[in-house]
């Protein structure tokens, strides 16, 4: 499994400093450092491994993958639903090294089915972005956090859950519930108005069971992920995180601008394997004139403003320094999460 492990991981190149909800935004620190911090609980099948964080929270490991698990419910339904994640949890890695040369390609030259079920879900979350570059290794992250709370909401009687997939978030929600998530920031616009007794908080977002809302990803060239744009991060609503991990991906590359204060390379110099190809990524955003950061944006809005037509997203935020915008409308719950002094510019 240490050579499936290998192959995964190259599909997906991390990087420090993950900005997750907002940029600068880290909604769950354990989610990158959960296997230095986390109070062993089990080792489970095909190697992957199930912890305790201070917090309480699950924490999962298989390879690159690291889930932070949260489940509201009383004490026994959290047994039952924790125990039916580890038996599935092992099993999803393997199944998607398996058809890698499949979820490497191009949506558009794809031409036979998916064999898993979190491939599958990849595939249909990368689907509507056709037109753009784009394999279904773009939602990898939201699918596996999807299938884990769909796993969850299987037992009964779970009021709430959330997966955090390294800030892939999928939500499951009971009627009459809600998740509040807090968004904090380094940005220093935005952290001056929080307080310490805040942690750098600046916002938050509240998702109501009544809402479509049930995933949420950021992407941008500071991520996990490799990207063509100078978006510092992109954080999309949709459906499902697979949606929201595959439209963030695409907007954020779609924030690409003729700029000398951008470092870019050929993805596969970085990783030979990579589903990039040649094309050049983001690899360093120095000092970008107002001018460059307003195209960049602009060229991202369209998409997303296309995707939101289209009921592929439920809102969006692009974030390419110190320029703003954001897509949706007034009732997204991100409006309400942006409203520091940096985010000037009206949904659209």
């Amino acid at each position: 499994m240490a050579s499936s492990q290998r192959a995964l991981r190259q599909t997906r190149l991390q990087r420090p400093g993950v900005p997750l909800l907002v940029p600068g935004v880290q909604a769950n620190p354990d989610a990158e450092h959960g296997a230095g911090v986390a109070r062993p609980l089990a080792t489970l099948a095909h190697g992957a491994y199930a912890g305790r964080l201070p917090s309480g929270q699950l924490f999962l490991q298989h390879g690159p993958v690291n889930l932070v698990v949260f489940v509201d419910a009383d004490a026994k339904t959290v047994h039952m639903a924790e125990d039916s994640l580890m038996a599935a949890f092992p099993y999803w890695l393997g199944a998607l090294v398996a058809e890698l040369p499949l979820l490497r390609t191009q949506v558009s030259e794809l031409d036979q089915p998916l064999r898993s079920e979190i491939g599958d879900a990849m595939l249909a979350a990368a689907g509507p972005f056709a037109d753009e570059f784009v394999t279904p290794m773009a939602a990898v992250a939201g699918a596996i956090a999807d299938a884990a709370v769909a796993t969850i909401g299987r037992v009964p009687n779970v009021r709430r859950a959330f997966v955090n997939n390294g800030g892939d978030i999928a939500l499951f929600l009971a009627d009459g519930t809600s998740l509040e998530i807090g968004l904090a920031t380094t940005d220093k616009v935005a952290a001056e108005a929080a307080t310490s007794d805040t942690h750098g908080v600046v916002g938050t977002l509240t998702v109501d069971a009544s809402s479509s809302i049930r995933g949420i990803a950021t992407s941008g060239w500071r991520g996990r992920s490799m990207s063509l744009g100078v978006a510092d991060a992109v954080t999309v609503l949709a459906t499902t995180a697979a949606r929201a991990d595959a439209a963030a991906t695409v907007i954020a590359s779609a924030t690409d601008v003729e700029t000398t204060a951008a470092t870019r390379v050929p993805a596969n110099t970085l990783d030979d394997a990579s589903d990039l190809g040649e094309r050049l990524v983001t690899q360093q955003v120095g000092k970008l004139q107002t001018e460059e950061c307003r195209a960049a944006l602009s060229a991202g809005k369209k998409l997303a403003q296309a995707a939101y037509a289209r009921g592929d997203i439920l809102g969006a935020t692009l974030h390419v320094q110190s320029e703003w915008a954001a897509v949706g409308t007034p009732t997204t719950p991100l409006s309400g999460a942006l409203s520091h002094p940096q985010c000037k510019e009206n949904f659209s």
